[in-house]
């Protein structure tokens, strides 16, 4: 599931075959698979995992909410009262195992009163 194998020496004795994932997959096992001399494919047979980006970091002054942390998952920024949002409030896991666009932060809306 969400790969296959390239199998370009062919399906006879000897032959290899070399397990890929697609896009925002990582293999998990070992990759390649061996025709045996009674016609079966020996070896493990790996799974294609999505890449984990980690948990997306919480920022100053703000909440994070996400939907995961694997490819395709996204994360929702939001400030606390009294700050503005500078930055993307909704960031999505990469295949590159990378939170994108870039980490949002929190700004002071309001000015410090001058006094005199």
């Amino acid at each position: 599931m969400n790969g296959s194998y390239n199998l370009s020496s062919g399906t006879h004795y000897g032959s290899i075959g070399t397990a890929t994932c697609v896009t925002g997959y990582e293999i998990h096992g070992t990759a390649n698979i061996m025709c045996d001399n009674n016609g079966y494919w020996n070896g493990s047979f790996p799974d294609c995992i999505p890449v984990d980006c980690g948990s997306a970091q919480t920022i100053e002054n703000g909440n994070v909410s996400s939907t995961g942390a694997t490819f395709g998952h996204t994360a929702t920024y939001y400030c606390m009262p009294g700050f503005q949002l500078v930055g993307p409030n909704l960031l999505t896991c990469n295949a590159s195992s990378e939170w994108e666009p870039y980490e949002p932060n929190c700004q002071g809306m309001y000015p410090y009163a001058i006094r005199k």
